[in-house]
């Protein structure tokens, strides 16, 4: 019965404020707007200042790329990061390698492009013959496109990812001049 009455109270109340809001109001000119969300955790996700990036590789003699394999010199990018939580991770690579903390997220990225044909481990060049662009990870680890790189553990502090790209001399003839590429990446973060 005192579950009853208390209803009973709330529904009056609620009546009472509805009318008190609509008296002396003309129809059809008043309305309500009932709002509602959900507040969630963020996961990472990429800087605008990261997502589009041009990086100058420089000036590099064909003298300096004699041989299948040699490199120019290694050209930092980075890739900053926002909103990452803290958080425990404990991620797998695509070997079964373990990355695991109990405080720090874990995010991996994926490079992806046009693979030179003399070296598909290479993203090729447009307007040169016989080098393609490497890409290291922080480590200067060689990056397998097209598929997941290692996880990397986000100090919540800095929030930045480095990797390195470096143009590097394929088996085909060297034709000196200016060139391009693009390298496309994706966030993975679990």
């Amino acid at each position: 019965m005192q579950g009853s009455a208390l209803i009973s109270c709330a529904i009056l109340f609620s009546s009472m404020a509805q009318a008190g809001f609509t008296d002396g109001l003309v129809d059809g000119n008043y309305g309500v707007i009932r709002a509602h969300g959900t507040l969630t955790e963020s996961a990472c996700r990429l800087d605008m200042r990261s997502a589009d990036q041009s990086v100058s590789l420089g000036n590099i003699a064909t003298g300096k790329l004699q041989n299948p394999g040699d490199t120019g010199n290694l050209v930092p990018v980075a890739l900053y990061l926002h909103d990452c939580l803290r958080t425990s991770s404990a991620n797998r690579d695509v070997k079964g390698n373990l990355t695991w903390s109990a405080s720090q997220p874990a995010a991996s990225f994926t490079f992806t492009g046009i693979e030179d044909i003399a070296n598909p481990q290479l993203i090729k060049t447009h307007g040169v013959e016989g080098i393609g662009l490497r890409i290291k990870d922080a480590l200067r680890n060689n990056v397998t496109l097209g598929q997941r790189g290692k996880p990397l553990l986000i100090t919540p502090a800095s929030h930045v990812v480095i990797y390195y790209i470096a143009p590097e001399r394929t088996h085909n003839n060297l034709r000196a001049g200016s060139y391009f590429a693009t390298v496309n990446f994706r966030l993975n973060y679990d």
